[in-house]
């Protein structure tokens, strides 16, 4: 019954079912409540209402919100109507469709990452200022014409929502120093409402975080040259700024395969501290890392797949 009250906050849908399944294969066929288990990077609007976070104790400070398939199909009926004035010339409702959804997109990437549209005008170099006029027509769908539906219906866009409820719960937590057992595991996004919420998280008596596949092999100089490019720099990027040490971060379970490990954090090396492989040869077993590794040549993409 303990394991009831807890919560669990994963990265999206696919780790939530991999969860279940892990407590289905521990447990077997006995019957058990499983614990609370939340996508937190995606939580549709009606998710809100089902207890999930104290819905109850913060909802009443909160604007209402224009759903996320209302914003499509708005931005959608926009485009179809005047299609000229955003310097298209025709487009069936499919196309529409899909231009909205990345309009949508940049909303939601926008407000998740505390920015706003203001500068966008200056945003490309004067040579190519022409093409970025045109695009710029588009975009005044939701820099110009969506804040003012926003506005007249006294409501907020939904990630706008998402991320205050975000804010406001864990204030909550904070305030009321809860004692509820809650676990964050996988997470790599490091919008500023989530990093606060792990950095609650983390301070609560029953708080607990959990990170996944961290390079704690490489020495200094490579952690500090990731970049963007690397597979490692949303996870260095979050631990940076909830200013955690990689090194002190314990493992929950033994390396089946150490050498493997370093062998893959040196093929993602970054190229400015690649002079250093001049010391790997001694630095793992390169027959163990590789052992039981199969070559498969694929005819074609599909294939691959």
């Amino acid at each position: 019954m303990s394991l009831a009250s807890c919560l669990f906050l994963l990265p999206n849908r696919r780790a939530c079912q991999a969860l279940i399944k892990a407590f289905i294969r521990k447990q077997g066929v006995n019957p058990a409540i499983l614990p609370q288990i939340v996508p937190i990077t995606e939580i549709d609007d009606d998710e809100l209402f089902f207890g999930y976070f104290n819905i109850e104790n913060i909802w009443n400070s909160l604007p209402q919100s224009i759903s996320k398939e209302e914003r499509l199909f708005l931005f959608a009926r926009m485009i179809m109507l005047k299609p000229n004035d955003f310097g298209i010339k025709q487009l069936s409702p499919v196309q529409a469709i899909s231009l909205s959804m990345d309009l949508a997109n940049l909303i939601d990437t926008a407000t998740n990452q505390g920015l706003s549209f203001d500068k966008l005008e200056d945003l490309v170099p004067d040579k190519y200022a022409s093409h970025w006029q045109q695009t710029l027509e588009l975009l005044k769908i939701i820099t110009k014409y969506w804040p003012q539906i926003l506005d007249e219906r006294k409501s907020i866009d939904v990630s706008e929502l998402k991320k205050q409820i975000l804010f406001k719960q864990a204030q909550l937590w904070k305030k009321e120093n809860t004692n509820k057992c809650i676990i964050a595991a996988g997470i790599t996004a490091s919008f500023p409402a989530i990093v606060n919420l792990l950095s609650v998280i983390s301070n609560l008596p029953n708080g607990e975080l959990y990170f996944a596949g961290i390079d704690k092999f490489s020495d200094n100089d490579y952690w500090d040259a990731i970049d963007e490019t690397h597979p490692q720099f949303e996870l260095k990027e979050l631990l940076d700024k909830l200013n955690i040490d990689r090194h002190r971060i314990n493992n929950i379970t033994n390396s089946s395969n150490q050498d493997r490990e370093k062998l893959v954090f040196e093929m993602m090396r970054p190229a400015v501290v690649s002079n250093k492989w001049l010391d790997v040869e001694n630095s793992f077993d390169k027959t163990n890392a590789i052992s039981n590794i199969e070559v498969i040549n694929c005819n074609s993409q599909r294939d691959e797949a």
